[in-house]
């Protein structure tokens, strides 16, 4: 008698057992766990996955205003679009079919069609103040060794295109911007613009404030520029301007 109980027990355990696996497999838990690690930069949180698309914006939109807003950038206004190309560019660049992903891509695609097409988004957003012409590489003391360095450097940046003329900010925001940007402010000392190299943790701010290029401190620590790097080669050595 008690072995057919206990035959039963088992049985029921396995079927339920295969229930779950079932549910887990239906709603692709595992890919989305993958997808997870691509998708995903250091400052989200990990949401379960059926936090629904609005509250999972939520969830990744008080995150970015607490690593970046809140403490390193009190003086810069919040741009909700900038976050949502963020998120949508991270999710595509992916590349994953993950139903949970990709609803939330649709989700953020519709709530930034929204956001640019809402006329008074442009009369609240504004660019960084004039005077930040050569404050914006400041920590205690300027880091560029006079201010026609500083300007120089702007110049060549608005010849090549990588910055708009006035407001400083960066155009280009293919893969690899922010290495990139990182890598130019510490190549800038490399070739005698700047009196000091530029810390790790004061370059995430430089970029944010110079060109509202938002980087992490562990993308300046990874950037390593060395001297036979080409990447920079349209800016010249101090020694050679003319």
């Amino acid at each position: 008698m008690n072995s057919k109980k206990n035959q039963n027990k088992k049985e029921r355990n396995i079927t339920a057992e295969n229930n779950i696996k079932q549910v887990r497999e239906s709603i692709g838990i595992k890919d989305w766990q993958n997808a997870c690690g691509l998708i995903l930069e250091e400052w989200q949180y990990v949401e379960p996955i059926n936090l629904d698309e609005k509250d999972r914006f939520k969830s990744d939109e008080e995150a970015y205003k607490e690593a970046f807003y809140n403490i390193a950038y009190p003086l810069y206004n919040y741009d909700r679009s900038m976050l949502l190309k963020r998120l949508i560019g991270n999710i595509e660049e992916s590349k994953t079919k993950n139903e949970v992903w990709l609803k939330y891509k649709q989700y953020l695609k519709e709530e930034l069609e929204t956001e640019t097409s809402t006329p008074h988004q442009i009369e609240e957003k504004q660019e960084p103040p004039a005077e930040h012409l050569k404050d914006l590489f400041k920590d205690e003391k300027d880091l560029f060794k006079d201010k026609s360095l500083y300007d120089k450097v702007i110049d060549i940046l608005i010849g090549e295109n990588y910055i708009e003329k006035g407001t400083l900010i960066w155009k280009d925001e293919t893969n690899g911007r922010n290495k990139f940007v990182a890598g130019l402010i510490k190549d800038l000392y490399n070739k005698g613009y700047l009196s000091r190299r530029a810390k790790n943790k004061e370059i995430p701010l430089i970029s944010k404030n110079t060109f509202n290029v938002d980087l992490s401190q562990s993308i300046a620590e990874k950037t390593i520029i060395n001297d036979n790097d080409t990447i920079y080669k349209f800016i010249p050595i101090v020694t050679e301007l003319q």
